[in-house]
């Protein structure tokens, strides 16, 4: 049987160069996964992202509409329209309160 590598491109000859086959293969293998893992990436912290607000602010039990749950005559938990929101917290930098109707009430009314 005959040595056909000349005509046939997919079968490697003898003396192949095993540096340059090894950074042609690692650079293809980049070039195609290159953008399958941060595609990946950005939907598992999305999950995540998700997962935490729905454990850690859907599930705490002092998050409750109080005026609402006393209207209703039932705990109303709170709603989360926004799954960043707990991001928002850390750019907090002024909090106005007053004392007395804050402590009282449980409102926040500016005077």
């Amino acid at each position: 049987m005959s040595n056909n590598t000349d005509s046939h491109f997919y079968i490697f000859p003898d003396d192949v160069n095993n540096e340059s086959f090894i950074f042609k293969a690692m650079m293809s293998f980049f070039l195609i996964l290159n953008l399958m893992v941060p595609l990946d990436l950005l939907i598992q912290i999305l999950c995540v992202r998700a997962l935490f607000t729905w454990l850690a602010v859907r599930q705490d039990t002092e998050f409750i509409g109080y005026e609402e749950s006393v209207d209703a005559g039932e705990i109303i938990q709170l709603d989360i329209k926004n799954i960043e929101i707990y991001e928002d917290f850390v750019d907090t930098r002024h909090i106005f309160c007053d004392k007395t109707g804050t402590l009282t009430k449980n409102q926040l009314v500016f005077q």
